[in-house]
């Protein structure tokens, strides 16, 4: 059952007196459902028995990995076979009754991996023990609540923007979604200029870039930048595997004793030359073709050194100042200040108190994004027009679907912070499991641009200091600190 199905009076009758709209309606039990194949009228009378004779199905018809529907008695049987695949193993079976149908009981069963028959009743696939799983259900299931108590308190929360993130959250049991900063992968076709993978288009200066690190791989991306603050998409892709790298025999000619993945991306991004290809007519063109050519520099990396943050850490030693280092603020600190602010990348408290003691930095630095906001700018850049002076974000001509559909994996929502927090933004993955890993070497790839001052982009602190005064003070001060006042 859905939400846009429940259906109810516009307007309340003579008869409700002062009562308003909601009030009437429960009151009267105006409200009714209707069926989404022929909009038949479903009233509350009848709530019972869907709810009796109904059946959990998954959208696409097939069956759920996470769920059963048992025959009668079949609990206890599915418990004791649980146990006897797993008698080593100490651990309760959970099994959560969400639901009774006719002649059976639908149960959610959370954990490992064991497979398990059922006499009379087909197989059990996916059976899962051992951890708790959680789910969402919307009060149009309750047998305690009719369609008019559900649409006067929807109702009642209409133009209260938390009042209504709460009915949205809690009675429908849905994700509340802020739809004006969904990217929508139409809107790619608008920045796609007539260039192709692997070219560097004219405008662009200089190259950034932006790597995201996975357990045993790394995605990245570069792009060409200019002074105005436009950005060309120029490469992007995914390293080999650990694995695959060592099942291939690769070995980093350098021998850096560093993962063969980071040795990968190393030599074939960091280690790579840029170049230019221009054809007699000036325009770009592969290097077949080419008359004339010139090195482009990379000159600003920023990689993410929240996994193997070691291993990350020592690949930016060797690459410094070109690789940097840097990690998205949480969500509790996703509102700092600066957009992005050094740290030292030293974990170890005793040598950081010596290094300040005597007078000196970390060795290494990395850089505390507030991701928060960058996506902000991404989002904003790619739903502007080109007319409004908005800096571009241009695309070549054969830009592959995978990034699209990583670098449109998020959208913005507003979720409470805890329990009772106050409701704020936040940029999620549009579904678990999608992947977004370019849409995060985008981030990066953007903080690389401003850690290396390109264009307007200067740290946000610098800019706040200047708009307090604060850098008046300080020479005012320092002026009267040289006259001995």
């Amino acid at each position: 059952m859905v939400w846009p199905q429940v259906r109810y009076p516009k307007e309340k009758a003579a008869s409700a007196g002062d009562l308003s709209l909601g009030d009437w309606i429960q009151r009267e039990q105006a409200a009714w459902y209707a069926c989404a194949h022929c909009e038949e009228k479903i009233e509350d009378r009848h709530h019972a028995w869907m709810l009796s004779w109904g059946e959990w199905r998954r959208e696409d018809g097939e069956a759920g990995v996470s769920g059963v529907v048992l025959g009668p008695n079949k609990r206890a049987v599915l418990e004791a076979r649980v146990r006897a695949a797993r008698p080593q193993k100490k651990k309760r079976v959970v099994l959560e009754r969400v639901f009774a149908a006719s002649g059976g009981e639908y149960f959610l069963v959370a954990g490992g991996e064991d497979a398990c028959g059922e006499d009379g009743g087909g197989s059990i696939a996916g059976l899962r023990t051992g951890r708790r799983v959680g789910f969402h259900l919307s009060a149009l299931y309750s047998p305690w609540l009719t369609w008019s108590d559900i649409v006067c308190e929807w109702l009642r929360c209409k133009g209260d923007r938390e009042a209504l993130l709460n009915f949205v959250n809690s009675w429908l049991g849905e994700p509340w979604k802020d739809e004006k900063k969904s990217l929508r992968s139409e809107r790619m076709a608008y920045w796609t200029e007539p260039y192709a993978r692997g070219m560097i288009p004219l405008r662009a200066e200089v190259l950034t870039g932006g790597a995201d690190v996975q357990q045993d791989y790394v995605w990245w991306r570069v792009s060409g930048r200019a002074s105005t603050r436009e950005s060309w998409l120029v490469d992007w892709g995914r390293t080999p595997s650990i694995e695959q790298l060592a099942a291939e025999g690769y070995a980093d000619p350098l021998d850096r004793g560093l993962d063969l993945d980071l040795c990968w991306f190393a030599n074939e991004v960091l280690d790579r030359l840029w170049m230019r290809y221009v054809d007699a007519q000036g325009a770009v063109c592969a290097a077949a073709g080419a008359v004339d050519e010139e090195e482009v520099s990379l000159v600003r990396v920023c990689i993410d050194a929240s996994h193997r943050t070691g291993s990350v850490y020592e690949l930016c030693r060797r690459y410094h100042p070109l690789l940097v280092p840097v990690q998205g603020a949480g969500e509790e600190k996703a509102r700092q200040v600066n957009r992005w602010q050094w740290f030292p990348a030293e974990k170890d408290a005793a040598v950081l108190t010596r290094r300040r003691k005597r007078g000196r930095r970390s060795e290494l630095m990395y850089a505390r994004l507030d991701t928060f906001s960058y996506k902000e700018e991404l989002a904003f850049r790619f739903a502007s027009s080109r007319e409004d002076g908005t800096p571009g974000m241009f695309l070549p001509s054969d830009v592959s679907a995978e990034f699209i559909h990583q670098f449109c994996s998020e959208h913005k929502i507003l979720a409470r912070r805890g329990a009772r927090g106050a409701v704020e933004e936040r940029w999620v993955v549009r579904y678990a499991g999608i992947a977004n890993h370019l849409w995060d070497c985008s981030v990066y790839d953007l903080a690389a641009a401003d850690v290396h001052g390109i264009g307007k982009a200067k740290r946000m602190g610098e800019e706040t200091r200047a708009r307090r005064g604060g850098g008046e003070k300080k020479k005012f001060f320092a002026n009267q600190k040289r006259k001995g006042g």
